[in-house]
């Protein structure tokens, strides 16, 4: 790593740490789900391993990790404090704790500049280190991203663990991969899903069969590259279970875990049935458009895409068709989003997505940021690989029946790491962006506290 890296990532940390130690001064008591998370983990800390709380839905890979990062911080804490005589604090203090995840968003930084790098180092298109570091910055500037790494909430967390399993596959580190996707099942169980991509991604660069518009102008229709990769499949069958057999032991497994427990959800399985939410694939869209609008949107980029779209006039009329069908009659409302106005999605969808006649006004913004990130995405990647791209998002946020940004994290962070390297303008611009949304976010978490009627303090969050 050169010296303008290192600078790059040593600002950053210094934001990301310094942010998270000053959530933990300003507001040092657990919220929302850390009521949950402080306990469960604490009793951990403590060798309490028969403890759980039957409200958390996941596994306790998240909770152990938190253990062992807070054991560890007060070992060294305790050290310094003998060094500089100061009083000792309690082991997994919350704000302890919360710190794992500025180290883990500093961790996704780098994750996500190597990932990109691998990704797209032999792609022919032009690339440095420097912009591979702007892109991880980029991905640790995305609201959600930032937002939760000063907090202990699982998806900071989440992300590491798929990031570091898709780079150690492509780097063929197949070992560290099924660790690290274990690790990313074991903290978030719909992770499952993008360890199948992981396998999926790979497979394909295996095969040789994973070229996009700019190195193949001429594109073979969809049934027909489905055809070559089955063939090829067939006749490389030997050296696919070689590489791969281990890391598709994770999605195995999992899935047998599934049918033995009768669903993905451990804990309070009521209050999270799996249904059929097609309005979050809209949802979704908006969501990727307004995280990353000047990496997606600029005159370049909407140049190609509206000329695809002239040369496929039936194809875009039937997605935008879709997409209404979808955002009009998709829709399911949970109880918690119409329940708990701490949240911007409670506001978001009270004023604007539960009027019919606003969903059917942003169809065609959220079409048309489909049509971006597609055509963005097929510069570099096979109509294959787009469709298992898009069948991974679907499966992991269609059966999810709360409109929860949180959700959309990993599929966003992967469309950033995929898509054709963007310049160095275009990521800081949309660094910058995300920055003054995290400014906005944090200051009415920390400065506008409201009060409930039983007197509890709340404060707005994603």
């Amino acid at each position: 790593m050169d010296l303008v890296n290192w600078v790059l990532l040593s600002i950053a940390s210094i934001v990301l740490i310094a942010t998270n130690i000053h959530v933990s001064q300003k507001a040092p008591e657990p919220y929302m789900d850390e009521i949950f998370h402080v306990p469960q983990t604490q009793a951990y800390c403590f060798g309490r391993l028969d403890v759980w709380d039957p409200k958390i839905t996941t596994f306790p890979g998240f909770h152990m990790l938190a253990a062992i990062w807070g054991k560890m911080l007060h070992c060294f804490g305790s050290f310094a404090r003998e060094i500089i005589r100061s009083p000792a604090s309690r082991v997994c203090a919350p704000n302890d704790l919360r710190l794992m995840n500025a180290f883990l968003a500093i961790a996704n930084i780098l994750l996500g500049s190597n990932l990109h790098h691998g990704i797209h180092a032999n792609s022919g298109h032009p690339l440095s280190r420097t912009n591979s570091m702007l892109t991880g910055l980029t991905l640790a500037a995305i609201p959600l991203h930032f937002f939760f790494s000063t907090l202990l909430y699982t998806d900071v967390s989440s992300l590491t663990f798929v990031l570091a399993c898709h780079l150690n596959v492509i780097s063929g580190h197949t070992y560290l991969g099924v660790l690290s996707g274990t690790m990313a099942v074991m903290i978030r169980q719909t992770n499952a899903v993008w360890i199948c991509f992981v396998l999926f991604n790979s497979m394909l660069r295996f095969l040789r069969v994973d070229t996009g518009s700019e190195a193949n102008a001429q594109r073979p229709p969809i049934p027909m590259h489905i055809a070559i990769v089955i063939r090829k499949s067939f006749r490389l069958r030997w050296g696919l279970l070689k590489n791969f057999w281990a890391i598709s032991l994770v999605p195995v497994g999992f899935a047998s875990f599934v049918i033995w427990n009768g669903g993905i959800v451990v804990g309070d399985k009521q209050a999270h049935k799996p249904v059929i939410h097609m309005a979050q694939l809209g949802y979704f869209f908006l969501f990727l458009l307004g995280c990353l609008f000047p990496a997606l949107v600029s005159p370049r980029h909407l140049d190609r895409t509206r000329a695809k779209i002239m040369q496929n006039p039936l194809l875009s009329l039937f997605l935008l068709v879709s997409m209404l069908g979808v955002l009009l009659g998709g829709v399911f409302v949970h109880p918690y989003l119409i329940a708990d106005n701490r949240h911007y999605t409670f506001y978001i969808w009270r004023r604007f997505l539960s009027k019919d006649w606003l969903r059917i006004s942003l169809a065609p913004i959220s079409w048309f940021g489909a049509c971006l990130a597609g055509q963005q995405l097929l510069a570099t990647h096979s109509t294959t690989w787009l469709i298992g791209f898009m069948a991974c998002v679907g499966a992991t946020i269609i059966p999810a029946g709360l409109l929860e940004f949180r959700y959309f994290l990993v599929p966003v962070s992967l469309v950033l790491l995929h898509v054709r390297p963007r310049t160095n303008g275009e990521l800081i611009a949309s660094m910058t962006l995300s920055m003054c949304v995290n400014v906005a976010t944090l200051y009415l978490y920390l400065e506008k506290p409201f009060f409930w009627p039983d007197g509890s303090t709340a404060r707005f969050m994603w």
